[in-house]
């Protein structure tokens, strides 16, 4: 599958999450998300990835996860 396409149901999905619970989504729902979206991918861990990439851009706690998400598709 495409990697864009991958991004853009993570993308849809975060959104989803924040829209419905009108609060920025949680490390561990953002977590949640990456593993549905990505879990099919045996040769890295696409958690440790997303974490390593956001590790300058937010805490792994409350952040504006929507905006992080977004800037990785710009």
């Amino acid at each position: 599958m495409n990697i864009l396409l991958l991004l853009l149901s993570l993308v849809k999905m975060v959104y989803k999450m924040a829209e419905e619970h009108r609060r920025e989504p949680s490390w561990p729902e953002v977590e949640h998300a990456i593993r549905r979206n990505f879990g099919g991918l045996d040769e890295i861990d696409p958690v440790k990835v997303f974490r390593n990439y956001f590790r300058g851009h937010f805490s792994l706690g409350r952040s504006d996860t929507v905006g992080v998400v977004f800037s990785v598709t710009v």
